[in-house]
C-alpha cells in the first residue's frame, strides 16, 4: 500500500473515532441559601481524568471554580463524586450562598479537540422575600409622550415563579418580559414591560403589576396611577416648604440666642466695671480719712 493510502485511512480513522459526548443537568435548579447544591455531568465515548467547572454570572466571563480528578481533594464548600464506569462526574456546593448563583459548566480536555464544554446549567440561590417594583418615567417626560411605558422589576424570584402579569387599564394582561438575570450579588431578576396611552395614564386608573410565586402566593406591586403620582408630588412639595420653614426658624432660634447671650455677657460686663469702680472710689477715701486722722494726731501732739 502506499504512502498516501495509509495517510488517508489514518485521516478516515480519526474521523470515525466516537467523541465525547457531554451532558450536564438539571439544567435549573434553585435552592434557598445553606442548602446543598448538585450538578451532575456525564461523559460518554471517553473516561475523563479531570473534569472541570466554570461559573459565569450575567454578561461576564467564566471563572474556573474547581477541578475535579480522582486524588484531588475538595476545596472550600466545593467538592465532588466521581464514577468513572457510568462516566458520571458530579460537583457539590455545601452551604450555599446566594452569589453561588449563576450558569456553571462542565468541561473536559480533549487532546485533539482541546476543551470541550457540556451545555449551561442555571443555578439560584435565593434569601429573604422577594420583592416587586413598578417604576414609570419622570412626570416632567411623561407629558411628551404618546405612549407611557411601564416597568414592573422583580428581585429575589424563584426561576419556578409564574410570569408577571399586569392589570392596567382596559386589560389584565402577561406584558413582555425579557429573559431573567443573574445580578452580581447573586440575586435572580426578572423585569417585565409594558406600555398605555397618556389618555388611559390619566384617566387615574390605578396600575398594578404581580408575579405568582407559587399556587397560594400572589406578590403584588404598590399600584401607581397619575393622580397618585399628583398627591406625591404635591406631598413632596409640601414637605419640602415645611421644612425650609422650620429650617429658617431654627436658624432665627439660634441667632436669637446667640445675640442674646452677647447681650448678657455686655451688660455683666459693664455691671461688673461700675462695680470695680465704686470699690476703687471707696478706697481711695478711706486712705484720705486715715491720712486726715494721722495729721491731727501729730498736730495735738505738738
Amino acid at each position: 500500500m502506499s504512502v498516501l493510502g495509509v495517510c488517508s485511512l489514518f485521516h478516515l480513522f480519526q474521523v470515525i473515532l466516537p467523541q465525547p459526548i457531554m451532558s450536564l443537568s438539571p439544567p435549573v435548579q434553585a435552592h434557598p441559601a445553606g442548602s446543598l447544591a448538585k450538578f451532575s455531568c456525564r461523559i460518554g465515548s471517553t473516561i475523563a481524568q479531570t473534569v472541570f467547572w466554570y461559573k459565569q454570572r450575567e454578561r461576564n466571563d467564566m471563572k474556573l471554580v474547581y477541578t475535579a480528578a480522582k486524588f484531588l481533594s475538595a476545596k472550600g464548600r466545593f467538592s465532588s463524586e466521581i464514577h468513572e464506569k457510568e462516566g458520571n462526574y458530579s460537583l457539590l456546593i455545601a452551604n450555599a450562598q446566594r452569589n453561588d448563583s449563576g450558569i456553571y459548566y462542565c468541561a473536559t480536555h480533549d487532546y485533539k479537540l482541546g476543551r470541550i464544554f457540556a451545555k449551561g446549567s442555571k443555578l439560584v440561590i435565593t434569601e429573604g422575600s422577594p420583592s416587586i417594583f413598578l417604576l414609570i418615567p419622570p412626570q416632567d417626560v411623561i407629558t411628551s409622550m404618546e405612549r407611557i411605558p411601564l416597568l414592573c422589576l422583580v428581585r429575589g424570584l424563584n426561576p419556578d415563579s409564574f410570569p408577571v402579569r399586569w392589570n392596567v387599564p382596559g386589560r389584565d394582561t402577561e406584558g413582555q418580559s425579557d429573559s431573567a438575570t443573574i445580578e452580581p450579588d447573586g440575586t435572580y431578576t426578572i423585569r417585565s414591560y409594558t406600555s398605555l396611552l397618556v389618555d388611559s395614564w390619566g384617566s387615574g386608573t390605578p396600575c398594578v403589576c404581580a408575579v405568582q410565586i407559587n399556587a397560594s402566593e400572589l406578590l403584588l406591586s404598590e399600584s401607581v396611577s397619575s393622580h397618585r403620582v399628583a398627591d406625591t408630588l404635591l406631598s413632596a412639595f409640601c414637605i419640602f416648604t415645611m421644612s425650609g420653614i422650620l429650617a429658617a426658624l431654627l436658624l432665627l432660634g439660634f441667632f436669637f440666642v446667640v445675640l442674646r447671650r452677647s447681650f448678657r455677657k455686655r451688660q455683666t460686663g459693664i455691671m461688673n466695671s461700675d462695680d470695680e469702680l465704686a470699690v476703687s472710689r471707696s478706697q481711695h477715701q478711706n486712705k484720705e480719712t486715715i491720712y486726715a486722722d494721722l495729721a491731727i494726731k501729730e498736730d495735738f501732739t505738738l
